[in-house]
């Protein structure tokens, strides 16, 4: 897959949020799969994330989070009905992020059960662009549950919203280069097969690179579609 084009006269250069931004996601990765790896809670990059590896392994330059989907492979849970082997797995993985928001300056936050893990105090607004809000540096986390031969998002308030967030237990999981910056990668957890979900999940996402704009209030304006140039 070739990578985008983002030199200065790319229109999407206007977008991209600060390299510190990055390094602070990339240092939280870093906690996170060390504990993750340590609890044994097995995990791939999701969403926007997973978007950038099928793209060629750089994060996108304006996301300021990371999405990882989590699924627990645990047999002693195969018995369990669905409700309760995700309220387990949410249970565990709550504690796990609290766990890690106690030694560092990170904070938990549980919005309408998507658990987030942050950097407080990191907002920011672009010069270039003033109704352009930078977010605090997150990690986003979703839960998906076994159904037979899938993983699917849970609750089902979240599997409504993205029907499509849902994958073969056979094509779990690979492992793929996720770049944050030219120095710092991570060998990251992908779900093998990427481009096919992709193109389930994302249907242009090889044409179209697509950006929310906000306000200082957060509220989202707008999005931002654009033709995107490969080299």
């Amino acid at each position: 897959m070739s990578v985008l084009n983002l030199s200065e006269e790319n229109p999407y250069s206007a977008y991209i949020i600060p390299e510190i931004y990055r390094i602070k996601l990339y240092e939280m990765m870093m906690e996170i799969m060390k504990e993750f790896t340590k609890f044994d809670l097995h995990f791939f990059l999701d969403g926007g994330s997973a978007l950038a590896v099928a793209r060629g392994g750089q994060i996108i330059l304006h996301d300021d989070d990371v999405d990882i989907g989590i699924y627990e492979v645990n047999p002693e849970l195969a018995d369990l009905s669905i409700g309760n082997n995700y309220q387990l797995l949410y249970n565990k993985v709550k504690l796990i992020l609290q766990n890690i928001a106690e030694r560092t300056s990170y904070r938990v936050q549980d919005v309408g059960e998507l658990l987030k893990l942050f950097v407080p105090n990191m907002y920011g607004i672009t010069k270039e662009l003033p109704k352009r809000v930078i977010g605090t540096p997150t990690i986003d986390f979703f839960l998906y549950t076994k159904h037979k031969k899938h993983y699917k998002l849970h609750p089902k308030e979240f599997s409504k919203k993205w029907p499509d967030s849902k994958y073969e237990t056979s094509d779990l999981v690979e492992y793929k280069t996720f770049k944050f910056t030219e120095s710092l990668q991570l060998q990251c957890p992908v779900v093998k097969n990427l481009e096919k979900y992709m193109d389930n999940q994302y249907p242009d996402w090889r044409t179209v690179y697509e950006i929310e704009i906000r306000d200082n209030t957060n509220h989202k304006l707008e999005k931002i579609k654009m033709k995107i140039p490969f080299i």
